[in-house]
């Protein structure tokens, strides 16, 4: 039965990075292109390795499941504005006002996904205890935040 709970949190947690990514809500092509290939593993591992309890693991399944009916219907909202936009840009003539209203849609959604994801995780970490948030904490490296904002890896934190 343990195997089974502990198989159902990982999946579950492959869920939540998949939500993380999809907030960001890139097309698949060069920009996606610069994503690490051993990224998503090594936060895999970052969760395994906070060592959850049983009641931490079903606590965090309910969270992630409060989110992700939200989470479709945003995602489908923003393929939906995505085909605007391009429709928008690549109309003949251009028009100014439809290309400014396109953008902003695609704005307002964006910004809906990345409350979104900032409430659930939230709300995921509030489940942990202060060391598993010491681990999670120690875990975020310089160049892992590097890499996901497309810097220069190295300290993001001028004191440092």
């Amino acid at each position: 039965m343990k195997s089974k709970n502990a198989l159902t949190v990982i999946l579950a947690a492959l869920m939540v990075f998949g939500l993380a990514f999809s907030a960001e809500a890139r097309a698949f092509g060069p920009a996606f292109s610069n994503r690490e290939p051993g990224r998503a593993l090594g936060a895999l591992q970052t969760f395994l390795a906070l060592k959850l309890t049983d009641v931490q693991q079903e606590q965090m399944k309910s969270i992630m499941a409060k989110y992700q009916d939200q989470g479709k219907d945003l995602r489908t909202k923003m393929r939906e504005a995505r085909r605007n936009t391009w429709a928008v840009l690549n109309a003949i003539p251009f028009n100014e006002e439809n290309a400014r209203n396109a953008f902003q849609n695609e704005s307002t959604i964006r910004e809906e996904m990345f409350i979104l994801k900032a409430k659930m995780m939230a709300e995921l970490k509030s489940v942990l205890t202060l060391e598993q948030m010491k681990l999670l904490k120690e875990r975020k490296t310089p160049k892992f935040i590097a890499t996901e904002h497309g810097l220069n890896a190295g300290p993001q934190n001028p004191s440092e």
